[in-house]
């Protein structure tokens, strides 16, 4: 029987807080399903990175998303903007971590593809369960 190769999953989690990154960091490369992790500290960096550009330029895009909202500055909604404009880019699946139910509304004005959002976690289960979601979608996306 042949194995079927996955690829690693391109992950890209904007977020400032350094014990949210520490957790996820440690959860994905514990994760079920190869992935490379990587992650910048606000919208600008994730712009660049999705982008390609400066230090970003040979890095390859995400393939998955993960924003902590709370990164967010007011002016980072225009960072949605320019992704939903961008054709090699605006189907890139995004996650959305938040407290606030208000956010995926908002942010689906600016996406032509769905918007996922979950509660910000607060739990070491809390952030297994959105690992684990990360690890469940891409599987089914390789079926």
């Amino acid at each position: 029987m042949v194995m079927k190769t996955i690829k690693p999953v391109e992950i890209l989690l904007v977020e400032n807080n350094p014990g949210d990154l520490q957790e996820f960091s440690l959860l994905f490369k514990e994760s079920s399903i190869p992935n490379n992790f990587r992650f910048v500290g606000n919208g600008d960096e994730a712009l660049e990175m999705l982008f390609q550009m400066n230090v970003f330029s040979d890095i390859p895009r995400p393939d998955v998303v993960i924003f902590d909202i709370h990164s967010f500055r007011k002016e980072d909604w225009n960072l949605l903007q320019e992704i939903a404009k961008e054709a090699g880019i605006k189907c890139i699946p995004v996650l959305f971590l938040t407290k606030d139910l208000g956010i995926k509304e908002e942010a689906e004005k600016h996406f032509s593809c769905p918007i996922h959002s979950l509660n910000e976690p607060n739990s070491i289960n809390e952030y297994k369960n959105i690992v684990k979601s990360v690890e469940d979608f891409w599987l089914s996306k390789q079926k």
